[in-house]
């Protein structure tokens, strides 16, 4: 079995194109923005950054908690789970689903007086 896996590459990949990307970001915004423009830039990139706080780490869960159930399910056409775990996975959904309405909720309520006191 080699060590790089056609998976792993694709990972590391992803990975050094995040890095890059927000390298070269930040780069282009020094050079291009205005002092006033950047202070602009980074602090909505702070408020969008807020999401890493509200998720906590719940999407990776979900990648991997969804693969093992969906190992033994399927969609069908009409975007219905079939097969064995079927309960299971439509379970997954709708807490998964119910989790996210909570976090999006929260987001938004911390959110918004926030931003109508610092802007």
């Amino acid at each position: 079995m080699s060590l790089f896996t056609l998976d792993l590459m694709v990972i590391l990949l992803l990975r050094l194109w995040q890095a890059s990307a927000g390298l070269i970001t930040t780069l282009l915004a020094v050079h291009f923005l205005s002092a006033e423009e950047q202070g602009w830039y980074y602090s909505f990139l702070s408020v969008a950054s807020l999401y890493n706080l509200f998720d906590l780490g719940l999407s990776t869960v979900l990648v991997q908690i969804s693969a093992h159930g969906f190992s033994r399910a399927h969609w069908n056409k009409h975007n219905r789970v079939e097969g064995e775990n079927q309960a299971y996975c439509q379970a997954l959904i709708g807490r998964a689903g119910h989790w996210y309405v909570i976090m999006a909720a929260l987001f938004w309520i911390i959110l918004l007086p926030g931003g109508y006191l610092f802007f």
